[in-house]
């Protein structure tokens, strides 16, 4: 009884308790990823528990540690931004790579877990100067503000802000379901996701957008990690990185902006 209410709580909560079992959050002995506790049948049980879970949301079955965020900076930031909150401070639980991902207030039935912190691009480290922003107000207010901001209204519904209105790791990124790389909720070919927040002017229509260039094979592979070949399937990350950006100030793809550009030109 009480794991058929475990599971209509996550299920309504917006878990995709079948299709988790699939991806890399997996870490159990069934998980198709590098990581995985050997001999633990239990899938959801590496993030939540029904009974002592963590004061925070989603009956969280680990401890927040209470780390201090070194945060992102720009001189076009609008946002105020604070520490992380809601459910990107539960993704940095382990994201952070401070705490052990076998650090659970309930073990599975099988006994304590022996896994390490996450390491590797996976970790972002506690310093998210070099990450896109999250845990700030996205409100109408902010978007004439910032002047090139979508109005929050006008959002897909499969990008989600929280129940505060605040932008969370998980507005972009659906941790029960991997359909698009990296967990992302939905296609970003040409930057779809940036785009749906980003009403930069001057992009739409212009020669980057367009463009059906493709990187030569030699010096820095403009686009690590993709499965898109040209400037424009690959959009803004022709340009940007979301996350450990080498040049953190607007997320530039290279650590010196000039070379941003002649990776490619």
């Amino acid at each position: 009884m009480a794991c058929a209410v475990f599971a209509a709580i996550l299920a309504s909560a917006g878990g995709a308790l079948g299709g988790v079992a699939t991806t890399v959050h997996n870490l159990s002995a069934s998980g198709p990823g590098t990581i995985k506790a050997p001999g633990v049948g239990e899938v959801c049980v590496f993030c939540h528990t029904p009974h002592n879970a963590s004061s925070t949301a989603a009956l969280w079955n680990r401890d927040l540690p209470p780390t201090t965020y070194t945060l992102y900076s720009s001189t076009t930031l609008e946002a105020t931004l604070k520490q992380p909150t809601g459910a990107s401070r539960l993704c940095l639980s382990c994201h952070d790579g401070t705490t052990a991902l076998g650090n659970l207030r309930v073990p599975p039935g099988t006994g304590p877990v022996v896994l390490g912190p996450l390491t590797g691009r996976a970790s972002l480290g506690t310093d998210l100067s070099d990450d896109h922003p999250v845990s700030f107000v996205y409100d109408s207010a902010l978007a004439v503000k910032q002047g090139q901001l979508a109005d929050p209204a006008s959002l897909p519904k499969t990008l989600p802000l929280d129940a505060t209105k605040q932008l969370q790791c998980t507005a972009c990124h659906d941790p029960h379901e991997d359909r698009y790389r990296k967990f992302i909720r939905m296609d970003d070919r040409g930057g779809a996701v940036c785009t749906a927040c980003h009403k930069q002017r001057n992009w739409s229509g212009s020669t980057h957008a367009a463009s059906r260039a493709t990187w030569t094979g030699t010096g820095t592979n403009p686009w690590p990690g993709s499965p898109y070949t040209t400037v424009a399937d690959n959009g803004c990350e022709s340009c940007h990185r979301l996350h450990s950006a080498p040049r953190p100030g607007r997320l530039l793809s290279n650590a010196q902006e000039r070379s941003v550009c002649l990776t490619c030109h």
